[in-house]
């Protein structure tokens, strides 16, 4: 992700596990930062909140992983709405802010090869070990989204 100051963040996404609820996939995914390739740090996982919150933000990221940014407090703007004061405002770390955006990111575009997956016997989602490859790579409908229903099969 590209930073204000030039101290761009690097991701790194690694998978615990991943289960099927019905056919729907959720894969629990862990995430790390970097700014020079060399040191890693956890990306913490944020509430449905602060995501609403981050998605107002318009700005570009500052490069500082300790930044804060200050939102205001939608509930508060309402419980004011009559009121002549700005109401609360909230504060998220650049930190938050980035894993905000990786998980917004992934929810509308990661793919993965059709077929790739299976589900088990206790309805991990694992991979198909006899997956022989993609017959066509280059084509899209050789991909399906990570959230995507599973297939019958």
């Amino acid at each position: 992700m590209t930073a204000r100051n030039g101290k761009d963040y690097y991701i790194a996404e690694g998978y615990n596990n991943a289960t099927a609820r019905g056919r729907v996939v959720t894969f629990e995914a862990k995430y790390y930062f970097s700014q020079d390739g060399g040191r890693w740090a956890d990306l913490p996982s944020v509430d449905q909140d602060t995501a609403s919150r981050a998605a107002k933000l318009r700005t570009q990221l500052s490069g500082d992983p300790a930044f804060q940014y200050t939102v205001d407090d939608p509930a508060e703007q309402v419980a004011t709405a009559d009121a002549d004061n700005e109401g609360s405002k909230l504060t998220m770390s650049e930190v938050q802010r980035l894993r905000c955006m990786i998980d917004s990111v992934n929810q509308s575009t990661a793919v993965q090869p059709k077929g790739y997956y299976i589900v088990n016997a206790s309805n991990q989602v694992v991979p198909n070990r006899t997956f022989a490859g993609l017959e066509y790579p280059d084509k899209l409908e050789s991909y399906v989204h990570r959230a995507a229903v599973l297939e019958q099969g």
